[in-house]
């Protein structure tokens, strides 16, 4: 709700209340107009990993090369076609039994 609110009140020029939100390092709300040098120095540091003067790479590393939970073999998709028969006779069955009530 709180992005919703935001982009319609830059949209439509609607009413804004909501205070910038820098308690937490990883769920900071900064609206536009707020993101001056002189407002990012006032947050905490232990807000801003690393402080201000380090560059993207540096705070956020690359993604590891491991392929983690992925799935070791490949998986083999269904036709479209053969699926959707499926559904029909489990449909066609579900009719047949409420018929049969």
């Amino acid at each position: 709700p709180l992005l919703q609110q935001y982009i319609t009140h830059r949209m439509y020029d609607f009413p804004f209340p909501t205070e910038k939100v820098i308690s937490k390092a990883d769920a900071v709300f900064v609206p536009w107009g707020s993101d001056s040098l002189a407002e990012i120095t006032k947050l905490p540091m232990d807000a801003v990993s690393g402080g201000i003067n380090h560059t993207y790479s540096v705070v956020i590393p690359p993604p590891s090369k491991h392929p983690g939970h992925a799935a070791t073999h490949p998986v083999k998709a269904t036709d479209h076609q053969e699926f959707l028969r499926a559904q029909q006779g489990r449909m066609d069955k579900e009719r047949e039994g409420d018929r049969a009530r």
